[in-house]
């Protein structure tokens, strides 16, 4: 039970790959409007239809690069860098401020990229104890 008497929950939408789960969220945001919701998605970086990394972009409009196949340092996965860098400095800040002004929180994607960045590790578990994720 959140303070203000209201029941709170975390929705978690899961899925394999697309199949929709950031489409969806983004249309639930749109539809509640910018001012309800803050944090961020991801989305894939494609250069002649081949899929070279992944992005990271705040509702704020923020952007930064989550992992890419030219990076040459950061942890591997796959064929892929991931640049905690960007996860510290863009996605873990626009969790937080969502979850400081009392916003809906936003967070596209938990997953072993994200999960490299042990400010975002924690930012989630802040975030998920809020109820509103």
């Amino acid at each position: 039970m959140a303070s203000s008497g209201r029941r709170s929950m975390n929705i978690l939408l899961t899925g394999p790959p697309r199949v929709g789960k950031t489409t969806a969220i983004l249309r639930i945001v749109q539809d509640l409007g910018s001012g309800m919701c803050g944090g961020f998605w991801s989305e894939e970086i494609r250069e002649q239809g081949r899929r070279v990394g992944f992005r990271v972009t705040t509702l704020e409009g923020e952007k930064g690069i989550l992992a890419h196949v030219a990076l040459r340092t950061g942890p591997r996965v796959g064929k892929y860098r991931v640049n905690v860098s960007d996860i510290d400095s863009v996605a873990v800040p626009a969790m937080e401020r969502a979850r400081r002004s009392g916003r809906i929180i936003v967070i596209d994607e938990i997953a072993r990229m994200e999960l490299y960045s042990s400010k975002f590790a924690d930012e989630v578990l802040r975030c998920l104890d809020t109820g509103r994720v």
